[in-house]
């Protein structure tokens, strides 16, 4: 196995020949200078399933490869964008289950000159290989990168030289009587991070920081308008990580994120009561409401572009190719409303809403505001009553409904459900992860059944209006109306089929253990009793 050290400054590469132990000595030397760029989700789906792909150039020569995960470089004719863009094949295949609909962004740069030279007994046989790279390495420009990167774009930095022994069959003796005296030489140190991983320090970047999950330290004993001001600050952060990528319509995921973290905030801001005064808690209310309504659009012209080919799988096969000229209209559709979306989030009123929101959550709270009356006492008891309150109304709403309750009724049960979703997620550090993680997991076991029940519905709707306006502006043969039709039925007939599950769903939320760990970790008087009452 091949042996990695980094060498100090103080450390001359070319004084490493002085190293070795007697009899040995350096022989014959090549050079090579490779420029390597790695690549990876904005989300880090590749580093966080066996390493980043990482293309290599030399020369003309282009080859892909997935780092630290061995397997056969692949010639490329490009840098890729998309897993499509690579060869067919393992490489490809595994890229493509990884990151899904996520483009592959080059994270960082680095271009490195390695010298090989021969480590010679005394017979001027060579006993080991050994590897001195000096390495700088870059942000790449045009790759969003999120907030608290200080390091500037397309700025070369420094890397540590390394030093790398290579062994060869028959000499490990030798490979570690020269390892070990150059071990011993201050100034040189075992490399413990990978040249991947080094880049990305210098460079102010870590795996994982971005994640669109919520992730805030909270304290049970903090105050309540603190523990808020914490939730909307993370928030903040990811809605703004994903504005750049949001404006270049990198991939559909930025906008996604976007919206959720929106979603999150009008949420936290209506459901964590009595917190922030009235004054300032209406006015983001309906600021964040007009972030919402102008990312919907797009968003929804998105989700029936990255669902169009399993909508085309729904038809006959003799009507699929007739229903290629509404995928153009959405796509023309797309174009037209993600650039009217990019002035939006580069406008003077979206900024101002960015600025005044974090100058707000930055401002020292008022824990005795009478306005704000749950400001001041613990996190931990609002955020269980909030809850659990929430979950008496998700219970009362599903129990409600029958067979014969309207749609509407499924929908306002989906909107309590998602408040009782965030509710959980905002506040989970204040709980045991084993306790409160399968709660999570179980309303959203429910949620994806009403989540696909108000979609199939929505779609279905959309569908038609989108078919009218195409007959209108002559864009649809009668052909694509009547395919466009045939989908509509079937998208109709699926959701009877999913409305047709709710009952078993619900029931299973519905548990008496479900139950039994709600009332567990948020029932007022828990820990007076441990009897479970029927909510």
């Amino acid at each position: 196995m091949a042996r990695t050290f980094r060498l100090s400054e103080a450390l001359s590469p070319e004084t490493i020949g002085d190293h070795l132990p007697s009899p040995f000595t350096l022989g014959s030397e090549t050079a090579q200078t490779t420029a390597s760029t790695y690549l990876d989700s904005y989300d880090w789906r590749l580093t966080a399933r066996s390493g980043p792909l990482r293309v290599d150039r030399n020369g003309d020569q282009l080859t892909a490869t997935r780092d630290g995960a061995g397997g056969t470089p692949e010639r490329v004719t490009a840098v890729p964008h998309w897993p499509g863009d690579l060869p067919e094949g393992p490489l490809r295949e595994g890229i493509l289950k990884a990151t899904r609909i996520r483009t592959l962004l080059p994270i960082v740069e680095v271009r490195q000159t390695t010298r090989r030279l021969a480590v010679l007994n005394e017979d001027r046989k060579t006993v080991v290989r050994l590897e001195l790279t000096e390495a700088t390495a870059r942000l790449p420009e045009g790759t969003p990168v999120p907030p608290g990167c200080g390091v500037r774009r397309g700025t070369d930095h420094e890397l540590t030289a390394r030093l790398t022994l290579q062994p060869l069959k028959g000499y490990n003796r030798e490979l570690e009587a020269v390892t070990a005296a150059l071990a011993a030489v201050e100034g040189i140190q075992p490399a413990k991070s990978s040249r991947f991983e080094e880049a990305l320090a210098t460079l102010g970047r870590r795996y994982g920081d971005y994640s669109s999950k919520i992730d805030v330290g909270l304290q049970p004993d903090m105050p309540a308008v603190e523990a808020a001001r914490c939730i909307h600050r993370h928030l903040l952060g990811t809605l703004e990580a994903n504005i750049e990528g949001t404006r270049a319509d990198l991939d559909s995921e930025f906008l996604h994120d976007l919206r959720v973290a929106t979603r999150r905030t009008r949420s936290a801001l209506t459901q964590i009561k009595g917190v922030f005064p009235p004054g300032p808690l209406d006015d983001f209310k309906e600021r964040f409401g007009w972030l919402g309504q102008i990312t919907g659009p797009t968003r929804d012209l998105d989700v029936f572009l990255l669902g169009f080919d399993d909508y085309s799988a729904r038809i006959s096969a003799a009507m699929r190719d007739d229903l290629e000229p509404f995928r153009a209209f959405l796509e023309r559709r797309q174009a037209e409303e993600q650039a009217r979306l990019a002035r939006h989030l580069a406008s003077p009123e979206f900024f101002r809403l960015l600025e005044d929101w974090r100058a707000f959550l930055e401002t020292p709270p008022a824990t005795h505001d009478p306005d704000a009356p749950n400001a001041g006492r613990p996190a931990g008891a609002v955020a269980a009553e909030r809850i659990w309150k929430m979950y008496k109304r998700v219970l009362k709403e599903g129990r409600a409904i029958s067979d014969d309750s309207p749609h509407e009724a499924i929908h306002e049960l989906r909107k309590s459900c998602k408040k009782l979703r965030y509710l959980m997620e905002f506040f989970q550090a204040l709980y045991p992860a084993g306790d409160i993680q399968p709660l999570i997991k179980a309303i959203k076991a429910l949620l994806d059944n009403l989540g696909e029940f108000q979609d199939l519905e929505v779609h279905a709707h959309r569908i038609r209006e989108f078919g009218e306006a195409m007959a209108t502006e002559g864009s649809a043969s009668a052909d694509t109306l009547m395919a466009m039709g045939a989908l509509v039925d079937d998208l109709v007939q699926h959701q009877a089929r999913v409305r047709g599950e709710f009952a078993a769903r619900f029931a299973d939320f519905d548990a008496a253990p479900n139950r039994r760990a709600y009332a567990a970790l948020f029932k007022p008087g828990r820990g007076e009793s441990a009897k479970e009452e029927r909510a």
